[in-house]
């Protein structure tokens, strides 16, 4: 799979490895016989790994001095991490005297697609669906999403996918590529979010009345729901059986108030001061 968009940093890199192959140090190993060779092999790969994890932190550090959002510090310290495990990597075929095998790979496919996955479409898709949410922002961590009917906070994005926690406590790992090609809804981007709940009373009740008891209690919970918006109170239908209210509140998104917490609140203060007022609420059928 050919990456367009990689061919600076593909061009860069062949160069880079081109140099460090023909440097006089592997010219000194190939001399040696197969076993120093094999262990100054595995040498490379476990140095570039712990050198690319002591990396990862560092840059994930300073990164976070520059960007105020965790997710793109974190994706480009992974990206850097992967970089030099790659590295580690062609050095060790060069010693075992498989560099062919490794400019090969650079050739043939290019180091973006050697990162990707081995040319792997749906890894290249989500690897670079990544880069564009890093990049875009449409999302934070912590911030409530939902897209492609699963809804969840995030918490971490990945170099494939992103990481979400469900209201019922699932962790769900969504392909990146799928927040890039579906509807994606953010809850918290703007700080709140509006929730709807029905009341309904039968015929013979004083309708303003009712309408105005629901909006006095909606106005003195003002310490659960959001102050800017305020709770409306809207007569929506006229039924067989009675009137049906539809009440409107808002929630600051990123409080600890969840929106079933406050509509049962709401409810039982509603039942008990409708009832006292002598309404009836629901149809005959369900009263009895």
């Amino acid at each position: 799979m050919q990456m367009p968009y990689f061919c600076p940093l593909t061009s860069g890199m062949k160069a880079f490895i081109h140099k460090l192959f023909n440097a006089p140090f592997f010219e000194t190993i190939d001399s040696l016989g197969f076993g120093p060779r094999f262990f100054i092999a595995v040498m490379f790969i476990v140095i570039a790994w712990l050198f690319g994890l002591q990396i990862n932190k560092v840059s994930r550090s300073r990164f976070r001095k520059r960007f105020d959002d965790p997710l793109l510090p974190t994706f480009l310290a992974n990206i850097l991490r992967i970089i030099i495990v790659i590295i580690g990597i062609l050095c060790a075929l060069k010693v075992m005297q498989l560099g062919g095998i490794a400019t090969s790979l650079l050739a043939g496919a290019g180091i973006s697609a050697f990162i990707i996955g081995f040319a792997l479409k749906d890894i290249g898709e989500n690897f670079l669906a990544g880069i564009l949410l890093a990049s875009n922002r449409p999302f934070r961590v912590g911030d409530l999403i939902e897209c492609n009917g699963i809804k969840g906070v995030v918490t971490a994005l990945n170099l494939k996918d992103t990481e979400l926690k469900t209201a019922d406590g699932k962790d769900v790992f969504m392909p990146n590529s799928m927040l890039i090609k579906n509807p994606l809804q953010n809850y918290t981007m703007d700080g709140s979010h509006r929730y709807e709940f029905s009341v309904k009373i039968q015929y013979g009740n004083d309708v303003q009345l009712a309408k105005s008891i629901i909006e006095d209690i909606m106005n003195n919970m003002q310490s659960l729901v959001n102050e800017i918006h305020k709770p409306s109170v809207q007569l929506t239908d006229i039924v067989n059986d009675g009137c049906l209210f539809n009440v409107y509140y808002w929630l600051f998104t990123k409080s600890d108030t969840t929106s079933s917490s406050v509509r049962t609140t709401a409810l039982l203060q509603i039942i008990e001061q409708l009832e006292a007022a002598g309404f009836r609420l629901g149809s005959d059928k369900e009263s009895a």
